[in-house]
């Protein structure tokens, strides 16, 4: 067969063989709200993808070759593996249906095959990634000329990216070496000069103790090592302890020790907390002054920057704008397609620390003024991942024109509503034997965490896990009627898919909280579908785990 059926060449073809192919794929979503939702098994999606795999006719070389029969039933893969979710009862994690602007969008990206490593092989793109920083500037607080802001993968190459250039920012400025060239290696060799010349100390990156695991992968990526992550306990409502915060900094041995940076987190993954990021930020910057140090500042807001849109948190604007760099997810809460982070700094000249150039780019970063001049059109120059669909960048620029950041406000606020009804609904449930807790009563954004206690632990609460003694049978058994209630929910056709979580408390595992987590996060989402959630729940426990039937 010839390469004619494969590929577009410059033809998108005739429009009737997209759209039955779409209304295969979605055909059960046209019925989405009486649709069953659950999580097919490993083997029946093997047996699908395998019969769909020796098929003879799905092959390049047969000339009988169908691109639409053979993009239908790999479409009906989908369907027949039961994967058709009801988005409106999908709570298990943040993912949502995208809007239709951010797929049409995907779709373009896809189709201009385009780059967004510079504006020399993508010109378009590089100017509406331009145009998505300034919204995204604009979202936080930050000034336009000085900051910069642009699409990454997704926020764990944003925060490596984000801690990179702090460590190097954090050490030039304080003690005068260049980790961009000599690195760690030569750093601590005592047979180096800088060992040397210099005071050196070990880094210390500090987080809170509900840290998403893309923190781990920070610290080996910009090789300071896990075990120099110093994780502070959270408070019984699941935010940074800034008592302890405190107690960690001034414990450092500052001869040897040395704190390059602070993490808040504003919309912890687990549930949704958001940390008191004025308080800790004053507190930071009140140390700086008093030690001398240069710490670098950074927000993980991959899910809860847009929450600075609502009336809850427009407060905080003023607040996230002082951070060093600030890490936040479009295909998140403005409900683009995956993928599409993001990353904000507040300095772009600090981006020097990390730049580098290619020979076959005809854009030079080697000099603060050739930098000053090109970073915008070379932003693959500073990117962790140089090459990167454009994709992202067209749904987020189509996204923010077309709802505008007020619209987005209010959208999100729409799910800060049904996750406070949720939370009062859980609360209100009066069991015959045990009790549904509620993790956090008053949700910071739109998720919401709560367990079944049985009758013979009722005066076990999450309280006792901060300071107080919790044995580990009482904990594993009530974990085990949880993580049933959690399988429930995956295997019936009860509509509903949830998730878990283990509640950090310090950052160890064997202090965490096993809980069920929700996430709200369509804005579509009913009363109706919440109230059908907690009646489907409260008949579960009553009818099968408390009777054991289950």
């Amino acid at each position: 067969m010839t390469s004619n059926n494969l590929f577009f060449n410059g033809q998108i073809g005739e429009p009737e063989e997209f759209i039955e192919i779409f209304k295969t794929l979605f055909s059960s979503r046209s019925i989405r709200d009486s649709a069953p939702s659950r999580v097919a098994s490993e083997t029946d999606i093997a047996q699908l993808v395998n019969e769909f795999e020796t098929k003879p006719q799905h092959r390049a070389s047969n000339d009988d070759f169908s691109f639409q029969n053979f993009m239908t039933e790999f479409a009906q893969i989908y369907e027949k593996a039961g994967l058709s979710f009801n988005p409106h009862s999908y709570f298990a994690h943040m993912l949502s249906d995208p809007t239709k602007i951010g797929v049409v969008a995907n779709l373009i990206g896809a189709l201009m095959t385009g780059n967004q490593v510079c504006r020399e092989v993508s010109p378009i793109e590089n100017h509406l990634e331009q145009r998505v920083g300034q919204y995204v500037k604009n979202m936080l607080g930050y000034d336009q000329k000085e900051a910069i802001s642009f699409i990454t993968a997704g926020g764990t190459d944003a925060n490596i990216l984000a801690l990179l250039t702090g460590r190097n920012v954090s050490y030039l400025e304080k003690e005068g070496v260049n980790l961009k060239k000599i690195g760690f290696p030569e750093m601590f060799s005592p047979h180096s000069d800088v060992y040397e010349k210099a005071n050196l100390r070990i880094p210390k990156l500090i987080v809170p103790a509900s840290f998403h695991y893309s923190w781990d992968k920070t610290a080996n990526a910009i090789g300071i090592g896990e075990n120099h992550l110093v994780k502070i306990r959270s408070t019984s409502e699941f935010r940074m302890d800034l008592d302890e915060l405190q107690v960690q900094l001034d414990s450092l041995d500052r001869t040897k020790e040395k704190p390059m940076g602070v993490v808040f987190v504003l919309g912890s993954t687990e549930i949704g907390a958001v940390d008191d990021i004025a308080k800790g930020m004053e507190l930071v910057r009140k140390y700086e002054k008093e030690t001398g140090e240069r710490i670098w500042l950074h927000l993980d807001a991959a899910y809860g920057g847009p929450s600075v849109l609502t009336k809850k948190y427009a407060h905080l604007k003023k607040v996230v704008k002082e951070f060093d760099s600030v890490t936040f997810d479009p295909h998140k809460l403005f409900w683009v397609p995956y993928n599409a982070g993001s990353i904000t700094f507040k300095n772009r000249d600090d981006l020097q620390t990390v730049s580098t150039d290619a020979s076959y780019i005809n854009n030079d970063l080697s000099n603060i003024e050739e930098f000053k001049k090109n970073l915008e059109t070379h932003l693959g120059g500073v990117k962790l991942i140089g090459s990167q669909s454009t994709a992202g960048v067209i749904s987020t620029y189509l996204t923010c024109v077309a709802f505008g950041l007020a619209g987005i406000g209010e959208t999100i606020e729409t799910t800060f509503e049904n996750a406070n009804y949720f939370a009062s609904q859980l609360q209100s449930v009066r069991l015959s034997e045990g009790r549904i807790e509620v993790m956090n009563p008053e949700p910071d954004l739109n998720l919401v965490n709560f367990r079944f206690v049985p009758e013979k632990f009722k005066h076990v609460s999450k309280k006792d896990y901060f300071g107080g003694d919790v044995s580990s049978d009482n904990s594993d058994e009530i974990k085990s009627l949880n993580v049933q209630i959690e399988k429930y929910f995956s295997e019936s056709d009860s509509g509903f898919i949830v998730s878990s979580a283990g509640l950090a408390t310090n950052g160890e595992k064997d202090t965490q909280i096993y809980a069920i987590r929700t996430c709200l996060m369509h804005p579509d989402t009913t009363r109706q579908d919440i109230d059908r959630f907690v009646g489907e729940l409260c008949t579960y426990i009553e009818s099968d785990l408390i009777r054991g039937d289950c």
